[in-house]
């Protein structure tokens, strides 16, 4: 972690629909929030965990009556990009607005998971901890195993926010939350925020168990599989001798089926060539035909023009002989 990454917070805000906001303002460095008794300093503190990932609810107070939202406000100081979380106060997922723009409120908020995931980039813990420069950090979490993961916001929120009761117990603040299981991560978690040093050149153990479970199942399988294969092969199996036998049995088979195989194929290769001579002869004197009929339908138009010129000579013939057998004067007379 560079001095050039991490955040500070701006104000804290509690908002309801029919409740003036209620807020507090924070500085850059160092801020001491002081009071009596039963003042909501320790709520205060509650709060701004509660903004920043923990999933415990808020303690229900007289003055949260009518609250229903959270609001933090931080700065980046890699870039110094200012930001707003927003977050129901029953709990639940985030929505990050930024306030480069001004009002942050105008801003297109982007969903966060409050549940950490390895995995995903989408999650509160992997933005806090993105900001921190600290988001692929690896901890030793079973020291007997190596068993190793991904750090998460939550295991530097344990480290930082010491609250009054954690101040005054006897407990090491390097084991926050004083569960034996957790002590190894915790002391990782210490370790790495000192020294910047972390676990992701260790190789993890194997579990002894899971690798006799492994073996057991792939005996099982082993032996399903031989039993299958004696089961097929039967309790009189053929010999080498015999199974040299039967191969070449079906090896001749094969190369007679094989012989047979071309004999068709030349067989079909040779009616195929036939088949297309056939088709091409076909087409040969299908386009003969078409001309023949064509020139037929010619001949038959000139035929009949031939007798119409015929039977036009005819009457005109006959015309020319009734004429001639009448009375000249009578004829001059009509002309």
């Amino acid at each position: 972690m560079s001095k050039g990454t991490g955040f500070y917070l701006n104000w804290l805000r509690l908002t309801g629909p029919e409740v003036k906001p209620a807020q507090v303002d924070f500085e850059p460095g160092l801020n001491v929030i002081w009071g009596a008794s039963e003042t909501g300093k320790s709520f205060i503190f509650s709060c701004i965990d509660f903004m920043l990932g923990r999933s415990t609810r808020l303690k229900k107070i007289a003055e949260l009556k009518g609250c229903n939202v959270g609001w933090l406000a931080l700065t980046q100081r890699a870039g110094n990009k200012q930001c707003v979380l927003e977050r129901g106060l029953q709990g639940g997922d985030f929505l990050l607005h930024s306030a480069e723009g001004g009002d942050w409120r105008l801003s297109n908020p982007v969903p966060l998971l409050a549940e950490h995931s390895p995995d995903r980039t989408d999650t509160i813990s992997h933005f806090l901890l993105a900001t921190a420069g600290i988001e692929k950090a690896i901890i030793l979490v079973k020291k007997e195993k190596r068993k190793t993961r991904q750090i998460s916001f939550r295991d530097i929120a344990h480290m930082t926010f010491v609250d009054e009761v954690r101040i005054i117990a006897e407990t090491p603040p390097v084991y926050p939350t004083e569960q034996r299981d957790a002590k190894t991560g915790e002391l990782a978690t210490f370790t790495y925020l000192i020294s910047g040093y972390d676990w992701a050149g260790v190789i993890e153990a194997p579990d002894v168990k899971l690798q006799k479970a492994t073996w057991r199942g792939k005996n099982e399988l082993y032996e399903q599989l031989i039993a299958e294969l004696k089961e097929e092969v039967g309790d009189d199996p053929p010999g080498r001798n015999q199974i040299l036998e039967r191969i070449s049995a079906c090896d001749a088979r094969i190369a007679e089926v094989g012989s047979k195989i071309e004999e068709s194929n030349r067989i079909i290769a040779a009616m195929m060539d036939t088949r297309k001579v056939a088709w091409e002869g076909a087409q040969k004197a299908r386009s003969r035909l078409a001309v023949i009929e064509q020139l037929q339908d010619r001949f038959e138009q000139l035929l009949n023009h031939y007798k119409s010129d015929v039977d036009r000579l005819r009457f005109i013939s006959e015309g020319d002989f009734f004429l001639a057998l009448l009375p000249t004067e009578w004829v001059e007379n009509c002309l």
